[in-house]
């Protein structure tokens, strides 16, 4: 199964068998959580695994978990996160949801339900769990065996907004076309000295070898700018 097959195949599971899941899934679920781009590598994310049923119970406190055998608190750690210093962005959230959704892609993919929870008192969790300060619960990832019939993997052509509205494609072939005619231009140059006898005889060595490997470079580029272009225009 690729990547948009297990994508397609996930589903919000709301009801759940009273079933573990497998240490053996739940080490691959954490695994594809450790191989997670955050950013600048610094990992501001900890993960609390909760099994044990009063613990969970503890979990409830502060939101739904549906009764699942297994739940993941995502916490971000803001004392070790990137922070873009043109607005003072921590990356803390995006870092977290990208190891939540990576869990949850594998946790489907080992035929394991799931639900994403944001709808929950961080404060609960907080005082249940006694994180410390720089510790914030970002997201619950809600794991076990799903009791509901599947849904369709065809549904988003109905549940999703038109990919015209998800892309905007006029704006993105404005943007390749003018790339196209700059990549073109500088073709052009690059061509011309390449058929000039005269540039070929006196330049040294190295540099008509930089302008060959020029020559190489705008022809991909070129190729994948049209590529680009016919793919949005299909």
């Amino acid at each position: 199964m690729n990547v948009l097959d297990i994508a397609k195949k996930r589903y919000s599971v709301r009801t759940y068998e009273d079933k573990p899941v497998e240490k053996e899934k739940l080490e691959k679920i954490l695994a594809s959580a450790h191989v997670a781009p955050t950013a600048a590598n610094l990992q501001p994310v900890k993960l609390l695994v909760v099994q044990d049923k009063e613990r969970l119970k503890s979990i409830a406190k502060a939101g739904n978990i549906y009764n699942a055998p297994l739940a993941i608190i995502v916490c971000a750690d803001h004392s070790k996160a990137w922070t873009r210093p043109f607005d003072n962005k921590q990356t803390t959230d995006i870092d977290a949801t990208i190891l939540t959704d990576h869990m949850m892609l594998q946790a489907t993919e080992l035929g394991l339900g799931t639900v994403w929870v944001c709808f929950f008192k961080p404060n609960v969790i907080k005082r249940e769990f006694q994180l410390p300060d720089n510790l914030e619960p970002v997201n619950i990832l809600v794991i076990g065996y799903g009791k509901e019939t599947p849904a369709d993997p065809e549904r988003h052509f109905a549940t999703r907004i038109p990919m015209e509205e998800l892309v905007d494609k006029k704006a993105e072939l404005a943007r390749l076309n003018k790339e196209l005619e700059t990549a073109k231009k500088q073709f052009a140059q690059v061509n011309g000295k390449l058929n000039n006898q005269g540039f070929l005889s006196k330049a040294p060595a190295q540099v008509v070898e930089g302008v060959k490997k020029d020559f190489e470079t705008l022809t991909e580029r070129i190729q994948l700018i049209e590529s680009s272009i016919s793919a949005l225009q299909s």
